[in-house]
């Protein structure tokens, strides 16, 4: 026999060897026990209770602040879920350690007392200290649970320094739409918007270009803060006089003589008017237009994924996205806008009945797209009263969308502010609770040639139609507490193409036979389960 390969382990015990060293952690602060640790005769305590009962989150820094202000990115998820956002402000005061002890720190808190992700921001105090400096720490600050303030666990994903909040978006600030033509209702296009228009879209009119003080006609009914004069350097004399105009939603109130625009967002479009409501811009007028364009779904990008900078910025080394960008929403379908218009002018933008809170959440953002409101619900499950619960249903591609925490926040603050005051602290936002539907089905194909491509087939036929967005009879999503009908899927399945007939078609619920109709509860909405799909060949 030949020995590929010969390996030996052994161990070996050596003499106790004296520690040069030891340090012992106790109540956010070192001990040196060298010395005791070097004697074999003197026993120590390492390790002593802490001293108090107060609950304290202590952060320390590795290296010196910089000065001024001091802003930290908290990942904190102490919210509990679907509680509304307190409206008394923090649970915890801020204090920072000095040489005298810890003192109080002024701190401007978006977490809400890390009840969700945000920024604290601070101004780095001259005499800050930290009391383990023996493990290289430059300072240390801590936030003190209130007394009174009930304690409970609060997870973090992390805490990063130098943070700030960053959007999918381009500043376009001088866009040379065109030149006015003197045609009624002429209408000119934004030749920068990159996806989405985010905010108003602000446009400068050249109504007077050339010399002598014909300008001042021009400019004399005009608002100074709508007022440009552009001046030759030589002479101080105006050479160009540009005017503002102003945005309106639409020209039914507008005069001749009022300087307003419409902007058609979907398209990207700027409308003057005809003269009788709205003015017309003068002939040969240069018209320049500044807006921010981007956002949309494209800006949702994992963790770790924006690390590039597309230019020079001063004192900036590198940057990063340490938690994933999401909230980005795609811009509205015309005809889901046609929709909720007449519900617009039913509640007019207040939250009364149970009805305006499911319309008015889908205003909210795009990316919700449906809401189911439960008036008098509350944390505890049933009928408190003053609480109204609202469910809501993101746009999404996966099995089972949950909304964003930043969506939740994007609603509860829309509907706060039209919700009656005793209210709006006692909205809660969840998502929705799906209702798995599994199916069982034979299907028959036309030829055994193509059986595999028409299992493919109905396999694809029932995620999408039992997909939460996408799915249902519509074609355009399951509603809150819409129910399932049998016949809707075996239809379905007999159109398909490459299916003879499908038989044996029955809905399984929680393991449950279910043969027609699947009832749903008002705050469900119906989700793919189990597919089992029988392909038959031959009488069935």
């Amino acid at each position: 026999p030949r020995v590929a390969r010969l390996s030996l382990g052994y161990a070996y015990l050596t003499e106790p060897t004296l520690a040069d060293h030891a340090l012992a952690g106790n109540d956010g602060g070192f001990e040196d026990v060298s010395d005791a640790a070097r004697w074999r005769r003197r026993p120590f305590v390492p390790f002593t209770p802490m001293s108090g009962t107060e609950a304290h989150l202590v952060l320390g820094f590795d290296a010196p602040l910089g000065e001024g202000l001091v802003s930290l990115f908290i990942d904190a998820q102490g919210q509990p879920e679907g509680d509304a956002p307190s409206l008394s402000g923090s649970s915890f005061d801020w204090h920072y350690l000095s040489p005298t002890g810890w003192r109080p720190l002024s701190v401007y808190d978006e977490t809400g007392g890390l009840k969700r992700p945000g920024l604290l921001q601070l101004v780095r105090p001259q005499d800050l200290v930290s009391d383990h400096a023996a493990m290289g720490e430059r300072g240390s600050i801590r936030a003190s649970l209130r007394q009174g303030e009930p304690m409970r666990p609060i997870p973090i994903g992390g805490v990063w320094l130098n943070a700030i909040w960053a959007a999918q978006r381009e500043v376009v600030k001088s866009d040379i739409v065109g030149h006015a033509d003197g045609r009624r209702s002429q209408v000119f296009e934004l030749r920068r918007k990159l996806g989405s228009l985010l905010g108003p879209v602000t446009v400068d009119v050249r109504e007077w270009v050339g010399e002598g003080r014909d300008w001042e006609h021009v400019a004399e009914k005009v608002e100074p803060s709508r007022l440009r004069l552009e001046r030759d350097r030589a002479t101080g004399a105006v050479t160009e006089v540009w005017i503002r105009w102003q945005q309106v939603a639409h020209f039914h109130d507008s005069g001749p003589t009022d300087r307003h625009y419409v902007v058609e967002v979907e398209r990207g479009d700027i409308a003057f008017g005809d003269g009788e409501q709205g003015m017309l811009p003068p002939v040969g007028a240069r018209i320049v237009a500044g807006y921010e364009t981007g956002g949309g779904a494209v800006g949702n990008l994992p963790a770790g994924s924006v690390n590039r900078l597309s230019g020079m910025v001063p004192f900036v080394d590198g940057v990063t996205n340490p938690v994933p960008a999401r909230g980005g929403a795609d811009i509205e379908r015309a005809e889901r806008v046609e929709g909720r218009g007449p519900q617009h002018l039913r509640h007019r933008d207040r939250a009364v009945c149970e009805a305006d809170y499911e319309w008015l959440a889908t205003e909210a953002s795009p990316a919700v797209l449906h809401a189911r409101c439960d008036g008098l619900v509350g944390p505890a499950g049933f009928a408190q009263r003053g609480w109204v619960t609202l469910r809501v249903l993101p746009q999404g591609e996966g099995p089972r969308p949950e909304p964003s925490g930043e969506l939740m926040r994007r609603v509860w603050q829309h509907l706060a502010r039209r919700a009656p005051a005793v209210v709006a602290g006692r909205i809660r936002v969840l998502g929705p609770r799906y209702l798995p539907v599994g199916i069982e089905v034979r299907v028959a194909p036309q030829s055994v040639d193509v059986a595999a491509a028409v299992e493919a087939r109905v396999r694809a036929l029932l995620a999408d139609f039992l997909h939460p967005t996408r799915g249902g009879p519509r074609g355009d999503g399951w509603r809150f507490g819409e129910s399932l009908l049998a016949s809707w899927i075996a239809m379905r399945l007999e159109r398909l193409d490459g299916v003879d007939h499908a038989t044996d078609l029955r809905l399984v619920v929680s393991g449950s036979i279910v043969e027609e109709r699947v009832d749903v509860a008002a705050d469900e909405i119906v989700a793919a389960g189990e597919q089992l799909v029988i392909m038959t060949l031959g009488a069935v």
